[in-house]
């Protein structure tokens, strides 16, 4: 009888210290958790003046698409020439309305090019604020230009 008691009570003991123990569960379960991604800094856009940013592109006027800046370097000196979309030649003709054999100076944010205004241009000295990398502003209130995609007039849309 006492074996009997000893065993029971060895039994009870054993069972009371599992009991204290987390049963395995036998259906997995999963919980979702949330990776947050670490947050990108934006870039600030590139205002920084450069020569590379102007020369042998085509601008076109933002708020008229029927005018293109056409930009050049030459032994001369540099070349703004203003153009003008003409449907009876199919395509952008100049209005002699820019500058030529100009000097650059450049600024942190600004292109200034002085040299000899052709016949129809107000001004010899034109002067433009590099916006981002693709506009720039003609100053002091003149309107923005827009980099022509792959320098190709002929996806601009008339």
């Amino acid at each position: 009888m006492l074996k009997k008691l000893m065993l029971s009570t060895t039994l009870l003991l054993l069972l009371a210290g599992c009991s204290g123990q987390k049963k395995a569960s036998s259906a997995s379960t999963s919980s979702a958790v949330k990776v947050s991604k670490k947050a990108v800094p934006q870039k600030r856009p590139n205002t920084n003046a450069g020569i590379d940013d102007l020369i042998g592109h085509y601008w076109i006027n933002t708020t008229d698409s029927n005018q293109v800046l056409q930009i050049t370097a030459s032994t001369d000196g540099y070349f703004v020439d203003v153009q003008r979309y003409s449907t009876a030649q199919a395509g952008y003709v100049t209005t002699d309305a820019g500058v030529f054999a100009a000097r650059l100076a450049l600024g942190k944010h600004t292109y200034t090019f002085t040299g000899r205004a052709q016949p129809n241009s107000p001004t010899g000295t034109w002067e433009f604020q590099k916006l981002s990398a693709t506009t720039i502003r003609q100053l002091p209130t003149g309107p923005e230009f827009q980099r022509v995609k792959h320098d190709d007039l002929s996806t601009i849309k008339h």
